[in-house]
């Protein structure tokens, strides 16, 4: 079904509304005509008892109360269901027809003022008749009693004024709203169409036209990150299948490599020679051990059995230490375990030294000669947190985020960006995070946390000659 457009549903609302209009200024001019009605009819029946005591008053106090009556209403022209009436003080007829009995008013509020029997009930007056004109002595009361009059021309003329107006505002709002329904059309359809275009310009999120559409522009940026995550996801997924593949096919040739330097070995050859083939065993190491870590990767690491993680990091620092790399600068490796427990948690020796190993190394290469690498395990919140800080050159804040990229390097001659997203990868396997403060001339700090299932308080700490 074709969603409809929200200029058609703002002018639908807008006539159902005037419609809606219509009907209460109908039921408005009814309601003020009914209610001017009762006011003229109040006014117009006080004056006439008024006018009625003046002229009747001296044919009254000389007893001709009868024929005063009729005359009253011969001059009103009264209607079957309208009276008028003499009344003595008591509010009793002052002259009854034969077989008539006597009975009381019903006296309003107030003498001389209109009162209504009920809402839609005849108006009545009760106006004092005085046998002096300074009314000192009351001779009784003129009762008048008359329905309430409509004049149908005059509710017709109020509904016309009424509907006059109406009609005319509602034009101008109408015009007025037509506009600004066409501008919020146009607006919305040229940003929704920018938009369309292209969804990940940052510039025509900002310039919404609208600050109502605040949360779908937020919505849309969120849904943008999001792309972007999953994007570089899947392009170091499959660089990650890529890698994988290379080192499987390296690893082969680099055996025949070992083998036929093996058997060089064997034969006699110059010094020259034996420092050559040296040389050629370190690189075919340090290519094997790369291609060794790239290889054992997997997309979906399986679940590992709890590790010993405080004995782990304990043996593995002290192995490390021993490195060339980190003996050639003599920098002195620091381990620090501020815990008194053993910390278990599911991961794997081999993923810990190459997380440690390749932390360590990035940490010799940018410490001078005689500088010292801290190694610390630590828990906080559930996690175990496992540190390696040096007081290094330091990573520039412009690169920090690059540094987990699996083709970034700062390391021209040596580097091969893999180091910094092999550790993350292995991390984010077993639920864990990586973050790295860092600041230039003053160190840098890896600080990874591992989920924690299990701690043992029997935990003895060993002594390593680092």
């Amino acid at each position: 079904m074709q969603p409809r457009s929200m200029k058609d549903h703002l002018e639908k609302q807008i006539f159902r509304q005037a419609g809606l209009g219509f009907a209460l200024i109908f039921v408005i001019s009814l309601t003020v005509t009914f209610f001017l009605a009762k006011y003229k009819m109040s006014t117009d029946l006080e004056k006439s008892a008024d006018a009625l005591v003046s002229a009747f008053r001296s044919r009254i106090l000389d007893g001709n109360v009868k024929a005063a009556q009729k005359q009253m209403a011969r001059v009103l022209s009264l209607r079957d269901s309208e009276s008028v009436n003499i009344l003595n003080p008591d509010l009793t007829k002052y002259y009854l027809s034969p077989g008539e009995e006597a009975a009381q008013f019903q006296p309003c509020s107030d003498v001389g003022i209109t009162c209504f029997e009920g809402f839609l009930g005849n108006a009545k007056v009760f106006l004092p008749i005085y046998f002096d004109i300074d009314g000192g002595k009351l001779f009784g009361y003129l009762y008048l009693n008359r329905k309430i009059q409509f004049d149908f021309l005059y509710v017709c003329i109020v509904f016309l004024i009424f509907s006059i107006g109406y009609i005319a505002l509602l034009m101008g709002v109408a015009n007025i709203s037509r506009q600004s329904l066409t501008e919020l059309s146009e607006d919305l359809l040229s940003w929704s169409t920018r938009l369309k275009e292209n969804p990940k310009q940052v510039g025509q999120l900002s310039n919404a036209p609208f600050s109502e559409l605040a949360p779908l522009r937020e919505a849309i940026k969120g849904l943008n990150a999001q792309i972007e995550t999953f994007e570089l996801r899947a392009g170091e997924k499959a660089k990650l299948l890529t890698l994988r593949g290379i080192a499987h096919d390296i690893l082969g040739p680099i055996s025949q490599v070992k083998l036929f330097l093996a058997t060089l070995e064997k034969k006699s050859l110059s010094e020259d020679s034996s420092g050559l083939i040296a040389e050629i065993k370190n690189s075919v190491a340090k290519v094997s051990a790369i291609a060794s870590q790239v290889k054992s990767l997997n997309s979906s690491a399986e679940d590992a059995e709890p590790l010993n993680l405080t004995n782990a990091v304990l043996s593995e620092t002290a192995k490390l230490a021993q490195l060339p790399r980190l003996t050639s600068k003599n920098i002195k490796v620091r381990p620090n375990i501020s815990t008194a427990d053993t910390v278990f948690s599911r991961i794997t020796d081999t993923e810990v030294s190459r997380i440690l190993q390749n932390l360590m190394q990035n940490s010799a290469d940018a410490s001078e000669i005689g500088a010292s690498i801290e190694v610390n395990l630590s828990l906080k919140q559930g996690f175990a947190v496992l540190r390696v800080k040096d007081s290094g050159g330091g990573i520039p804040e412009s690169i920090q985020e690059k540094i987990f990229e699996p083709d970034y390097t700062s390391k021209s001659s040596t580097g091969t960006g893999l180091g910094l997203f092999i550790v993350r990868h292995i991390v984010e396997q077993r639920d864990g995070t990586i973050e790295v403060k860092s600041e230039v001339g003053l160190g840098t700090t890896v600080s990874i946390r591992l989920p924690i299932v299990e701690i043992k308080p029997e935990f003895t700490e060993q002594s390593y000659a680092i």
